[in-house]
């Protein structure tokens, strides 16, 4: 058990011809005053000051005992700031519970600390919100610094289970999320965003790709990629969380959704379908812009800008110049044919995949084939029926009998993905000795596993994968 956290005493304060002092105990406060009034997430009864104030100091580098006592210890105002967030909403409710808000302020106990409070917003409801997030981005930036729900390192720490973050379900709990990116589109809801999916991927990813939490994904990313501050309060929209401003926050997420562990490759593509014709100007926006620095990111964003200008059947004399610098960071020969590259991208996908690789199965793969050490399965069934069953795609059916000894003859060659360029990939790639026949069998397997996104496959096939 962690020592309990210090009081802390502000003032003196000049308060109606008198001198305030200001005392707080943050553990006892927030056992006494405010888990009580957070007890009802859909009519709450803190004050937005006084909670804006409470969680600033929790947060502060001089009070990280307090913090931490809240990660190890003691999770439930943890769990109560993600139950505020997750209760079933709809944006008709957001004036009800702002005039909650206001009301609250109005009629706060502990108004002395408004004194020295400087609120956020003039907004009550962006006022808690901000706060909300800032909070548990920090809690989620604990788990992926310090590992997996698993891991020894992180016992007790919150969270202790993917529960703890989707309260209501998968479903539900993301879309609550998503409805708060929508709701406040500024950089403060959309990193909790990209947490959960470095967390909890598996368990948030497949509802962001359905309507309608992917048309209201769009909406706030497009907004936010074309930096248009009009949206929403314009302090709220120009602070910096993190140390990351709109543009930067949601090129983040691009490159989570594109790049984190576990993507596969047509995820995003089926995030931005049917919204190209709005996503590529925005796109085209940032890119012009000097406001990402982060060259991973900048490289996730122009990759899905070249996916977006190939949708639309732009001309490739038309390539933005970022674009041309992808392409280039790409560095292949001029011979390279195309069925190299998907078969590229099918290793590269699978390599970061945390999935079971048998047909069908949700679950986590928890052990590799032991010929190829490159496949992985939840288990003994899936791997018996993967070995037996194959998947059919471009006419012929390939189970992992069929891909296994080709696997094996291109790892042994030296032609493995991880911590390799295409360029250094094709190299070995050539040298293995590789017929068109297996070049097939990857590509097939790779088509019918979805690990080849639909651009790839309409260039090289005319297809698009079902």
């Amino acid at each position: 058990m962690l020592p309990p956290p210090r009081s802390l005493i502000f003032g003196p304060f000049p308060v109606g011809g008198r001198c305030v002092l200001v005392k707080i105990h943050l553990l006892d406060h927030l056992k006494n005053v405010l888990m009580p009034q957070l007890a009802d997430p859909q009519k709450p009864t803190f004050c937005p000051i006084c909670f804006q104030l409470y969680v600033g100091l929790l947060l502060l580098p001089d009070f990280k005992d307090a913090l931490s006592h809240l990660l190890v210890d003691r999770h439930d105002f943890f769990d109560a700031c993600i139950a505020f967030l997750v209760v079933q909403r709809a944006m008709f409710d957001l004036p009800a519970l702002r005039k909650q808000l206001d009301k609250n302020k109005a009629h706060c106990a502990t108004s002395d600390w408004h004194y020295f409070t400087r609120q956020l917003s003039d907004d009550s409801l962006a006022t808690v919100l901000c706060a909300v997030f800032t909070f548990l981005t920090t809690g989620i930036c604990n788990i992926k610094n310090k590992g997996w729900f698993r891991s020894k390192a992180r016992k007790g720490t919150w969270p202790t289970a993917p529960e703890q973050l989707l309260p209501r379900g998968p479903l539900l709990s993301t879309a609550a999320y998503v409805f708060w990116c929508r709701a406040l589109i500024s950089p403060y809801a959309v990193p909790v965003l990209g947490g959960l999916l470095e967390v909890v991927r598996t368990d948030v990813l497949p509802h962001l790709l359905v309507s309608p939490q992917k048309d209201h994904l769009m909406e706030a990313l497009i907004v936010m990629l074309s930096g248009d501050e009009n949206v929403g309060s314009p302090a709220l929209w120009e602070r910096r969380v993190e140390g990351l401003l709109p543009q930067q926050t949601a090129a983040s997420l691009i490159y989570v959704i594109l790049n984190g562990h576990g993507a596969r490759a047509d995820e995003m593509a089926v995030l931005y379908s049917g919204h190209e014709h709005a996503l590529y100007p925005a796109l085209i926006t940032l890119l012009d812009s000097d406001v990402v620095d982060d060259e991973q990111h900048l490289l996730a964003v122009a990759t899905i800008a070249t996916l977006v200008h190939g949708c639309l059947g732009h001309p490739k004399s038309t390539l933005h110049k970022r674009m041309l610098w992808y392409l280039s960071k790409l560095n292949l020969p001029e011979d390279v044919t195309v069925d190299v590259q998907i078969v590229f991208t099918i290793l590269y996908h699978q390599a970061r995949a945390k999935g079971c690789a048998s047909f069908g199965c949700s679950g986590a793969g928890r052990q590799a084939c032991g010929r190829c050490k490159f496949v992985q399965y939840c288990g003994r069934d899936c791997q018996r029926e993967d070995w037996k069953n194959g998947r059919e795609a471009l006419e012929i059916s390939v189970s992992h009998k069929m891909l296994c000894p080709v696997l094996c003859r291109l790892f042994d060659a030296g032609a493995q993905v991880e911590g390799k360029t295409i360029r250094q990939f094709i190299d070995t790639y050539r040298g293995a000795g590789v017929s068109d026949a297996d070049t097939k069998v990857i590509i097939s397997w790779g088509i019918a596993a979805r690990l080849v996104p639909e651009t790839m496959l309409r260039e090289a096939f005319g297809i698009v994968s079902s």
